[in-house]
């Protein structure tokens, strides 16, 4: 009999493997970064492939194989199904979804990086506003997750305009949420922190 365990994971990315299979990538609460191969995913009436989604929170069974490890059995605990029905919600997920997947570890839990990611998909799939406000956001919950990861400091910012370095030094000593509930940006403001975030990303993420 296969040995088995049981996790809460993020799913990151999900691809096609082979003719009906999937790989997916999810970041785990307590086994870091979890690349499983998910048999018949690909297949139109697969009903593990709707649980294997991108930004769902699902508690998850991985089966241990020899070669590969597998995803036996997925349930959602969120489905995060108004962030997926906007296409400036995903464009903003999917660049925090790719900075977790490029620099977490396989092995290696962070909770406070777990509840990050967690609460930055539940919010952006409950507020309704507009790109800028998401992709703002997004630029916020990154450098969160750098801060944590011990590769964002206040001397990185040093030289940004003063209201992008107040509201970056603030978002690394509040809890998350409250900084979301709190922030107030004008247009010009939010447009010069996602430029300074942008310029910043190819320094600390190589």
């Amino acid at each position: 009999m296969e040995a088995t365990y049981r996790t809460k994971a993020i799913v990151l990315d999900r691809q096609l493997c082979a003719e009906s299979d999937s790989r997916v990538i999810v970041y785990s609460w307590d086994k870091g970064k979890l690349e499983l191969t998910a048999r018949g995913a690909a297949k139109l009436s697969s009903k593990l492939a709707g649980h294997l989604e991108p930004f769902n929170l699902v508690d998850l069974m991985v089966i241990i194989g020899r070669g590969a490890d597998y995803a036996g059995a997925a349930d959602n605990l969120s489905a995060a199904q108004n962030l997926k029905n906007n296409w400036d919600k995903v464009s903003a997920g999917n660049y925090v979804l790719a900075l977790y997947k490029k620099m977490i570890k396989p092995g290696v839990s962070d909770k406070k990086s777990f509840l990050l990611l967690a609460q930055f998909i539940y919010w952006l799939n409950a507020i309704e506003a507009g790109p800028l406000y998401y992709q703002t956001i997004a630029r916020l919950a990154a450098w969160k997750f750098l801060n944590l990861s011990g590769l964002a400091s206040s001397q990185l910012i040093k030289r940004c305009p003063p209201n992008v370095f107040a509201k970056l030094n603030l978002c690394c000593q509040q809890d998350f949420v409250e900084v979301l509930k709190n922030l107030k940006l004008k247009a010009s403001e939010a447009k010069d922190l996602i430029r300074y975030i942008d310029r910043l990303m190819p320094q600390i993420v190589e």
